[in-house]
């Protein structure tokens, strides 16, 4: 969403830190649904649908989350009662466990608040 609104205080971040990102960035339908809604209702039709243009052209791979990512999502979500987390933000833990994906770029801090492991280590580099 950041990237996409020029009028957001954290747009030119957000726009560096994809540039930055190096490999092919991977979301989910999920989260295509989600920012496609959420860029449609702050901004207009028009930019939601340049949004999803550009990912059909390849801006980020498309990953679709599995009965198996929701499973893993509601274990999380057990895991963790005093967090609000959402249901997309829970997909996206488990779709990236289950990718072995190490780096989130967001400005969510829940991915900074979601530990995994006996340790509780951090489970994502979080690219802000």
């Amino acid at each position: 969403m950041a990237a996409a609104d020029r009028g957001e205080p954290r747009n030119e971040r957000a726009k560096a830190v994809l540039l930055d990102l190096g490999d092919t960035p991977v979301t989910s339908d999920l989260v295509l649904a989600e920012s496609w809604l959420l860029i449609r209702w702050r901004l207009h039709q028009a930019a939601a649908d340049r949004f999803w243009e550009a990912l059909r052209g390849g801006a980020a791979r498309l990953e679709p989350v599995s009965a198996g990512d929701l499973e893993v999502a509601w274990s999380i979500r057990q895991g963790f009662p005093d967090q609000r987390f959402s249901l997309v933000d829970l997909t996206s833990f488990a779709l990236m466990q289950r990718l072995g994906i190490h780096r989130v770029a967001t400005f969510d801090r829940d991915f900074a608040v979601y530990r995994f492991g006996l340790r509780g280590e951090r489970a994502f580099t979080v690219l802000s």
